[in-house]
């Protein structure tokens, strides 16, 4: 055998054995999640501003500065920009503000689920309209 290639199997001889003796790694389980995600149905008496802006408010009860918002399903797919949400507190409850806009004017019938997420959540209430005028 040539040198170089007995010090790459002595190399992974030894490599072999160090990690051979490393202790597994623990299983570490996440912190702070109580709850799951869950869908709320927004519609049209969500819409503020002229009725171009979905602002909704659900109350969670965590004071978790992080949320995850995303469509499911609507009648009017293409009526939605990207939709955001953010941690907030509304009428003294702790909770997620979803914003979105539409392009025109939606029908009465306008419907639109989206599942949120929001860390340490206790519940997800009935989204209400949020309109901070």
């Amino acid at each position: 055998m040539s040198k170089g290639i007995l010090f790459s199997v002595l190399t992974l001889a030894v490599l072999s054995l160090a990690f051979a003796a490393e202790p597994p790694a623990k299983e570490i389980a996440p912190v702070g999640s109580t709850g799951g995600a869950n869908t709320i149905s927004l519609n049209v008496t969500h819409l503020v501003a002229n009725g171009f802006q979905i602002s909704a408010f659900v109350e969670t009860g965590s004071n978790s500065v992080l949320c995850l918002a995303t469509y499911n399903k609507s009648n009017r797919p293409e009526e939605l920009a990207p939709i955001f949400c953010n941690a907030s507190e509304y009428r003294g409850k702790r909770g997620i503000r979803v914003v979105s806009y539409l392009a025109s004017h939606p029908p009465d019938d306008f419907v639109v689920t989206i599942t949120l997420y929001q860390p340490n959540a206790q519940f997800y209430g009935v989204p209400i309209r949020y309109d901070v005028r």
